[in-house]
C-alpha cells in the first residue's frame, strides 16, 4: 500500500508525464507562448489555452545545440530523416545499430536511403552519379559500387568483379537508394541534442517523448530533444524553390559560388556547433532571387558567418521584397547566431542578399540556416 511520500511522488510523476516543462510555443503567426505544453488530441495546450496542431510552426524544449558523438553515424532513411546510431555489422539486407545509450537494434536497409560515416575533407567536393548505389570517401573519390557486408571496420564493396574492403573511416558517405515521400500522417520533426532529425507521427508528449518513425515506434526522454517542429502546408523551406536567379560580384577577382545545402567549402551547413538540414552558403556580394508569388506572410532563417573557415569577415545580410529592403543587419565573427523573422506579405520577388562589411568580401562567408516561408 502507497503512503505518504510514496503515494506523493508517485502522483507527481503520473502528472508531470503527461506535458513537458518550461517549454516555448511558438504558432505559425509568429506570437510564442511559455509553460508547460500537454497534448491530447491534435490540440496542444499551454497554460489552460488550447491551440490546433495546424497552427503551431515549432515546439522549443531546449535552447542547446546538437552534439554528435563521435562514435555515432548518421543513417539517412528513405522519408529523409537522420538518426544517429553506431552502425557495427550487417549483410546487404540490414545492419546492427547502436543507438546513443549503446542499445542494439536491427534496421532494415530497405528503409536506408544512406549513411554517413565521417565528415568530408574541407575544400572538396564531388558529384553525385545518376546510380544510387555509391560510396565518397572523405578525399571525395566517388566509387560505383554494390553494397555486401558491414565489419566493426569496414564497409564490403563490390565494384565491377572485384571485391573491396573499405575502412569506415575513409567513407564520407554510403548511397543505397533514392529517397520517398513523406509518409503524411507523420506531422512532425524531432530534432535532439545528439544530432538526430526524425520525421514522425507524435503519440505522446511529457517525460517520455513518443512518435511513430519510418523504423517504428521511438521513445525519447524529454531532456534529449531540442525542439519538435511541425510539418505543414504553411510552412516551405526556401531550397525546396529553384531560385529564378541568382548574381555575384567579386570584390576583387574570385568569389565563392553559392551552395545549397552544404557547406561553401564541402561538408554540412553548421553554424558554430549547430548542423542543419537545408541552407544556404555564399560570400559577399551574392544576392539570390526566389518567386514566391505572394503566397507567404513570413521569413525566418538563422544567420552567421563561417567562423570554421576564416579569421575574419564583416558582412551585411540583407532581405529584399520585389527590390525593397526588409531587413539589413551587419554581422562579424563575434556573432553566434541571429535569428531572422521578416514579413513579407505581399512581396512576389524575394531576394537574399550577402553585401560587403568593413573589409571588402575577406571572410565574408555568410550562412542562411533553415530559411524557410510561412504563410
Amino acid at each position: 500500500m502507497l503512503v505518504g511520500k510514496q503515494f506523493f511522488f508517485l502522483l507527481i510523476f503520473l502528472v508531470s508525464s503527461l506535458f513537458i516543462y518550461s517549454a516555448e510555443l511558438i504558432l505559425l503567426d509568429g506570437s510564442v507562448h511559455k509553460g508547460d505544453v500537454s497534448f491530447k488530441d491534435n490540440f496542444f495546450v499551454v497554460k489552460g489555452k488550447a491551440f490546433p496542431i495546424g497552427t503551431v510552426l515549432e515546439i522549443k524544449l531546449s535552447k542547446g545545440f546538437p552534439q554528435k558523438l563521435e562514435s555515432q553515424h548518421r543513417i539517412f532513411t528513405i522519408d529523409g530523416s537522420c538518426f544517429l546510431g553506431a552502425v557495427k555489422t550487417g549483410s546487404d539486407s540490414k545492419i546492427k545499430v547502436w543507438d546513443v545509450e549503446s542499445q542494439p537494434y536491427e534496421i532494415q536497409l530497405s528503409k536506408v536511403h544512406a549513411i554517413s560515416f565521417k565528415e568530408i575533407k574541407k575544400n572538396v567536393t564531388y558529384r553525385s552519379p545518376v546510380n544510387n548505389n555509391y560510396i565518397v570517401m572523405v578525399h571525395g573519390k566517388v566509387i560505383k559500387c554494390d553494397l555486401e557486408f558491414f565489419t566493426f571496420v569496414n564497409v564490403g564493396v563490390k565494384v565491377g568483379k572485384n571485391s573491396l574492403k573499405l575502412k569506415k573511416s575513409l567513407i564520407n558517405r554510403l548511397n543505397l537508394r533514392p529517397k520517398t515521400k513523406i509518409n503524411p500522417d507523420h506531422n512532425i520533426i524531432l530534432k535532439s541534442r545528439y544530432g538526430d532529425s526524425i520525421y514522425g507521427k507524435l503519440l505522446k508528449l511529457g517525460l517520455n517523448i513518443e512518435i511513430e518513425t519510418v523504423l517504428g515506434t521511438k521513445v525519447f526522454d524529454s531532456s534529449d530533444v531540442l525542439s519538435l517542429e511541425l510539418v505543414s502546408d504553411s510552412i516551405k523551406y526556401l531550397n525546396d524553390l529553384k531560385p529564378t536567379k541568382i548574381e555575384t560580384v567579386p570584390y576583387l577577382d574570385m568569389i565563392q559560388k553559392p551552395t545549397f545545402n552544404q557547406g561553401l567549402f564541402g561538408g554540412s551547413v553548421k553554424i558554430r556547433k549547430k548542423r542543419y538540414n537545408t541552407g544556404i552558403c555564399m560570400q559577399s556580394r551574392t544576392t539570390i532571387t526566389y518567386n514566391i508569388e505572394k503566397k507567404y506572410s513570413r521569413f525566418e532563417a538563422e544567420i552567421a558567418l563561417d567562423i570554421a573557415n576564416a579569421f575574419s569577415g564583416n558582412a551585411d545580410f540583407i532581405v529584399l521584397g520585389d527590390g525593397k529592403l526588409l531587413y539589413k543587419k551587419n554581422v562579424s565573427l563575434k556573432y553566434t547566431m541571429i535569428k531572422v523573422d521578416v514579413p513579407i506579405k505581399g512581396v512576389t520577388n524575394l531576394s537574399l542578399k550577402l553585401d560587403y562589411g568593413k573589409n571588402g568580401s575577406s571572410g565574408d562567408f555568410g550562412i542562411w540556416g533553415s530559411p524557410r516561408l510561412i504563410k
